[in-house]
């Protein structure tokens, strides 16, 4: 595989590799530039050189707490546990701020409040655990956070702008199977591009828009490809809410796909317009 040199305005790094040879310039159905390509493929460079440094985890007491043991300094470092005990990231993880990788899957992890500190942290997968909520500031001091899985979490709420903002660039979201019963406008469409953001298997049933996000019809959101497959949403949502009064210009601004596949939807004043565009 060849990799090549991929510095894209919208995110804040300089040390992506995009694999040239896989991202060509011809269309896919869900990815229709090198430039979409490469914001799905890209590793960081350390990743293609295989340049980490594992950490060790050690419980310190019973009912899952934990300490983290290795070089404080080293970069590039990360720590993978899975199908343990943990209920909550290791009391000293902020000590290791290089860590740029955290997969611990199959744990006990109710809450992740104590992560804003790792700034480095490109990768973090803490699906099978058991949280419940996803705060707008859970992520909002990770500017390097790129791929990010939750699934079969049991989360019930993630607050407006969780997963969206200026500073951010998480380009793979994986929010799947778990408990969510709405989710706000502002999460399904982001300001920067990004690949895929995954919400099918929840139990949402309705798309709000709880802090007025409006849309810039000067501005061409570009996005990624977002799943609400598989929810129990039955009624479309009304576009002049959204700040559009035609419905048009929503295929002029918003160039990223959105699956609402198997949802039993109730045909309406609300669905009529969008069924005559089709």
């Amino acid at each position: 595989m060849t990799w090549e040199k991929w510095n894209p305005t919208f995110l804040n790094r300089t040390d992506l590799l995009c694999p040239s040879d896989h991202c060509t310039l011809y269309p896919t159905p869900h990815v229709r530039t090198k430039n979409q390509c490469c914001t799905c493929l890209a590793e960081p460079s350390w990743k293609v050189a295989q340049r980490v440094y594992d950490l060790v985890l050690e419980y310190t007491r019973r009912g899952g707490t934990a300490q983290l043991i290795g070089g404080t300094t080293i970069m590039n470092s990360r720590f993978v546990h899975s199908n343990g005990f943990l209920s909550h990231l290791p009391n000293n993880v902020c000590d290791f701020v290089n860590i740029v990788e955290i997969e611990a899957t199959y744990n006990k992890i109710s809450s992740i409040w104590n992560i804003s500190c790792l700034q480095m942290l490109d990768t973090l997968d803490l699906s099978h655990n058991s949280i419940e909520s996803i705060g707008n500031s859970t992520f909002n001091h990770l500017p390097l956070l790129r791929e990010l899985r939750l699934t079969h979490n049991g989360i019930k709420t993630v607050e407006p702008y969780a997963l969206a903002g200026t500073a951010m660039s998480i380009c793979l979201a994986d929010l799947s199977s778990n408990n969510m019963t709405k989710i706000d406008l502002s999460i399904l469409v982001p300001e920067n591009r990004f690949c895929r953001y995954d919400f099918s298997s929840n139990k949402i049933v309705e798309i709000v828009n709880e802090q007025n996000f409006q849309f810039n019809i000067n501005k061409i959101y570009h996005g990624g490809f977002v799943d609400l497959d598989a929810n129990d949403i039955t009624q479309w949502f009304d576009v002049k809410d959204l700040g559009i009064d035609d419905i048009t210009i929503l295929g002029k601004i918003m160039q990223f796909g959105l699956s609402l596949q198997n949802m039993k939807w109730t045909c309406d004043c609300r669905m009529e317009p969008f069924l005559e565009l089709t």
